[in-house]
């Protein structure tokens, strides 16, 4: 009786998977030659479109940055209010727009126009986030207002929500004012956990901050 051996199944060599699949790839590229032209022009014209946005977006910072510095030089307040309201109209969505209306709003507050004023600084407050000094700036001079007409409690929040941001170059000069509010409304028990919080801090910035609020958690202790 005869056996037979099992042959085993040549295996595909890897050079050949290669050169097959790049066949394919060739025969596919000339059935479809069309379809991936427009594919590549559609690419280049986003690519076109992108970098001819990003170019004229510098284009508009450079020259509300080269208004704001021109506003900055003018002595007189009245040229220098209308440079700083046409930076606001000709490039709105700049980083020196913002500049620019955060100094229009302490002109503003110089001149007495407090409503204007807190309007120019809620509105900054909205749209400075990517710009920390501008946007804690804008929330300590709306918090002033506030404290200037009695209304600590508001102003004890804008404090609030500059002392948790966390690109607050601050943060403890922002609790103190908050402290401060809360001594203004008779909250002398909140005022005291914010100034224990304040001394407790194991930042090395901002000592003199912390020496204030020892000062007033032994007058709060005094007269409590």
């Amino acid at each position: 009786m005869s056996t037979y051996k099992q042959l085993a199944r040549e295996q595909p060599k890897k050079t050949d998977i290669f050169i097959k699949t790049a066949a394919n790839i060739v025969v596919w590229s000339k059935e479809n030659w069309q379809q991936l032209a427009k594919v590549g022009v559609a690419l280049l014209v986003l690519l076109s479109v992108g970098v001819g946005i990003n170019l004229y977006n510098k284009s508009l910072a450079q020259k509300a940055n080269a208004q704001l510095y021109r506003a900055n030089q003018m002595l007189d307040l009245a040229k220098r209010k209308t440079a700083l309201e046409d930076l606001l109209k000709d490039f709105p969505n700049t980083p020196a727009a913002n500049y620019a209306l955060l100094d229009l709003g302490r002109m503003y507050k110089a001149a007495g126009e407090n409503e204007k004023a807190q309007q120019s600084f809620q509105a900054l407050s909205k749209q400075s986030q990517a710009q920390p000094m501008v946007y804690v700036s804008a929330l300590f001079e709306e918090a002033s207002l506030l404290v200037q007409a009695k209304e600590y409690e508001k102003a004890a929040m804008l404090y609030r929500e500059a002392s948790v941001y966390p690109k607050n170059l601050l943060p403890l000069t922002s609790s103190f004012q908050e402290a401060l509010c809360y001594e203004q409304l008779g909250n002398f028990k909140k005022a005291q956990e914010l100034h224990r919080i304040i001394v407790a801090s194991k930042m090395d910035k901002e000592q003199e901050i912390k020496e204030r609020s020892e000062e007033r958690l032994l007058w709060l202790a005094i007269n409590d």
